[in-house]
């Protein structure tokens, strides 16, 4: 489970990286939290 979470954020932390806009779509779709960034 840490490792298919580990995964969903990296490639969160990537998207919000290159497409602010997406991110932002995508997060509203899949009602999740920011995620904070350490």
């Amino acid at each position: 489970l840490r490792k298919i979470l580990g995964k969903r954020q990296r490639l969160l932390a990537y998207l919000s990286k290159k497409n602010r806009v997406r991110y932002k779509e995508l997060i509203n779709q899949l009602n999740i939290r920011e995620l904070k960034t350490r």
